[in-house]
């Protein structure tokens, strides 16, 4: 009965043995596993990351080396802000050309791919609060940057457009406004500024010309724009074909308001001066007539009228001795006004006390 039940047993353990033999080896796959190619790489597995092929890693890679996100040169452009003297001695599309040339001069930039944000894509993104801070923030690049904050920015341009009245003359009334334009170029980075550079120019095309060339210049001289082979410098390159915009003499027109003040008192003021040299040259009459007098009714009579035309002629030298004051007052105020654009300059006037009368005198320059 024991030598069937081991012959038994010694057939299994030969039919076995090879089962077993495979199990022990490392290297053993099951028939029905998937086998990958001998040159197919794998990614060795570190800290139990399960392995992945050297393919997708590959392919992961080169679409981070493409033209994308990170390799563009994110720009902020926000817009020239001016002041208040600016905004009334220049003209109405000055600051959107200055915006226009300081973006063309930004799309020449080749080192890299460029994305320019310009500022209406800036502000739509703000909120009521974050748009009340821009009005504050004007081109303070830390004020800036915590509005845009979160839209991965590699460069931030500013601007500043600044006007002055400058007087060569002021008794003849001969002026020009200067203007400055200020570029600030920053680092979104390192929140560092770049570049910063002024121009000042009395001509509003040259200006325009200038800020183009400035800030193309400079972006070449930081490495942004290479291997051009236009001059900058050249003038008559062409790049003020595009500007249509032809600057007039900048001249703020005196208000009719000012005008007719001015005029109307000062022509009041004489004629209630004159009236009032009338009634005292009747005062005087009534006073020779009252020396002449023959009767007692006569002489009351002609003393009354001298009473009353005095006292009406002083009451009319002041009226129009305080409308003159007034007229000068308001020719000095308007003559002092920038850009006035008349070249009238009233020299004064005076009032002398005469016999019987008084004289006025006054005088213009042309």
């Amino acid at each position: 009965m024991l030598k069937p039940c081991v012959a038994v047993a010694l057939a299994l353990s030969v039919f076995l043995m090879p089962c077993l033999i495979h199990a022990m080896d490392d290297d053993y796959v099951p028939d029905d596993a998937y086998v990958a190619p001998d040159d197919a790489e794998t990614i060795p597995d570190d800290e139990g990351v399960a392995p992945v092929p050297a393919p997708a890693q590959k392919a992961a890679d080169k679409s981070a080396t493409e033209p994308g996100i990170e390799e563009t040169l994110k720009i902020a452009l926000f817009n020239v802000r001016q002041t208040v003297e600016a905004e009334k001695r220049t003209s109405r599309d000055m600051v959107p050309l200055i915006n226009k040339q300081l973006k063309e001069a930004l799309s020449a930039i080749n080192v890299k791919p460029t994305q320019i944000v310009e500022h209406e894509s800036l502000m739509s993104g703000l909120n009521r609060r974050q748009l009340y801070m821009y009005e504050r923030c004007w081109i303070d690049q830390s004020c800036l940057s915590g509005l845009i904050d979160g839209g991965n920015y590699d460069l931030m341009v500013v601007g500043k457009l600044s006007a002055k009245l400058v007087e060569l003359d002021a008794s003849l009334g001969a002026s020009f406004v200067e203007l400055s334009l200020l570029v600030r170029l920053v680092e979104m980075k390192n929140m560092r500024i770049l570049k910063e550079f002024l121009i000042v120019e009395s001509d509003e095309t040259r200006l325009l010309e200038k800020s183009y060339q400035r800030l193309y210049s400079e972006l070449k001289r930081l490495g942004y724009i290479i291997d051009k082979n236009k001059p900058v410098e050249d003038s008559n390159t062409g790049r003020t074909d595009d500007i249509v915009f032809i600057t007039p003499p900048v001249v703020e027109e005196r208000t009719n308001a000012m005008q007719i003040a001015k005029w109307t008192t000062f022509g009041t003021g004489l004629f209630c001066a004159g009236l009032g040299g009338v009634f005292t040259g009747l005062a005087a009459k009534a006073s020779e007539d009252q020396k002449n007098a023959s009767s007692l009714d006569g002489l009351e009579s002609n003393r009354d009228k001298r009473d009353n035309y005095m006292l009406a002629s002083y009451i009319l030298y002041g009226v129009g001795g305080g409308l003159l004051i007034s007229s000068v007052v308001l020719f000095v105020l308007d003559s002092q006004n920038a850009g006035s654009g008349g070249s009238d300059i009233w020299d004064g006037a005076s009032v002398t006390p005469t016999e019987g009368g008084a004289f006025v005198s006054t005088g213009f320059s042309f």
